[in-house]
C-alpha cells in the first residue's frame, strides 16, 4: 500500500468516527444540563397544573430553563403553557 492510500485511509476513518464522538457529546451534556435543573414541581405537576387550567389532554412535555412547557389538546386545539418550575405559576 502507498503513502497516499494509508493517509487517505486514515482521514477516512477519522472522518466516519466524528459524527459518533459529537452524539456522544451533545447526550452528555444534555444529561447533565437535565440533572442541574432544581425545581420545585415535577414534570406530573406541571402537567397537572396545566390540565386544570384547560382540561385536555397532555400532548407533550419539556423542562425549559426556569420551568416548564406544557402542550394540551382539547377539542382539536392545541394550548401551550410556561409554568414556573418553582413557584408553578402559569405565565400566559
Amino acid at each position: 500500500m502507498n503513502r497516499l492510500s494509508k493517509y487517505l485511509l486514515i482521514a477516512l476513518v477519522l472522518l466516519l468516527s466524528l459524527p459518533v464522538q459529537a452524539d456522544r457529546r451533545g447526550r452528555e451534556y444534555r444529561e447533565h444540563r437535565d440533572d442541574d435543573r432544581d425545581y420545585s414541581i415535577s414534570r406530573e405537576e406541571a402537567a397537572r397544573i396545566a390540565r386544570e387550567r384547560n382540561g385536555g389532554r397532555i400532548l407533550d412535555i419539556k423542562p425549559r430553563r426556569d420551568g416548564y412547557r406544557v402542550k394540551t389538546l382539547r377539542k382539536g386545539r392545541v394550548r401551550v403553557y410556561d409554568i414556573d418550575g418553582h413557584s408553578g405559576e402559569v405565565r400566559d
